[in-house]
């Protein structure tokens, strides 16, 4: 096949779209990616018209980019907030079949008081916070719940009951995203992320997400995980 100058610089300039797309994502995390396996699955029923599918994951947060990344350890020894999460019939996620995500509201607690005072140092404070150099990793595991209605949806935005995701075919592809940042914090200390991101630049990146507002809104999603369908939907 041959190309004329024309096609040539067409596909060159498709190329340095994508190339400029991958870079965007790159610079978008700073080089933060999370990646997860399924370690076991069960289903429990809070009530009678509600199914709780369990998902035990061992995680894995991995810096592949060129700095060092500052992150949040769970505050008060807890997980990180599970807030969104998807089901995808294939490994690029352009076939979602299940879409439901619920995020921490907005919290004025004595926990998050002293949080913000905590966190308002010279350097990183090692109790409350982890630094990934490039190439380290970190793997943590956790447990995440997706709720589903049994057999009739009354939900707003509907998503599909668990009578209808059990016909679904296996496996599945399983995105979970997390909160990153407390930002509840910045409640007491507004933009109190980028003031300790721009105080601890010469340690490493603070990940902080975007802001929105006076906070900052840190949502991490995971790449896509192989879920076997057949054996947590029996």
């Amino acid at each position: 096949m041959f190309l004329t100058v024309r096609g040539f610089t067409s596909v060159a300039v498709i190329l340095l779209i994508l190339c400029s797309f991958v870079r965007a994502q790159e610079h978008d995390t700073h080089g933060l990616i999370l990646r997860g396996k399924v370690l076991r699955t069960w289903t429990e029923r809070p009530q009678p018209n509600y199914v709780d599918l369990r998902i035990e994951l061992s995680l894995t947060c991995l810096n592949v980019g060129k700095a060092a990344i500052v992150l949040m350890r769970p505050c008060q020894g807890e997980t990180f907030w599970h807030g969104g999460s998807t089901l995808a019939r294939n490994a690029q996620s352009n076939a979602i079949v299940f879409d439901d995500s619920a995020w921490e509201s907005i919290s004025g607690s004595d926990a998050y008081r002293k949080l913000s005072e905590d966190l308002d140092r010279r350097e990183p404070p090692p109790t409350l916070t982890r630094i990934l150099k490039p190439g380290e990793s970190w793997e943590w595991q956790t447990t995440v719940s997706l709720r589903f209605e049994a057999t009739t949806n009354h939900r707003y935005p509907s998503v599909p009951t668990w009578e209808e995701m059990r016909t679904q075919p296996s496996p599945l592809w399983l995105s979970v995203s997390f909160e990153m940042w407390p930002f509840n914090a910045e409640y007491f200390k507004p933009n109190l992320a980028a003031h300790l991101q721009k105080r601890w630049r010469n340690i490493g990146w603070l990940w902080i997400g975007h802001e929105s507002g006076r906070m900052h809104l840190a949502r991490l999603a995971s790449e896509p995980i192989e879920l076997d369908w057949r054996a947590a939907s029996t």
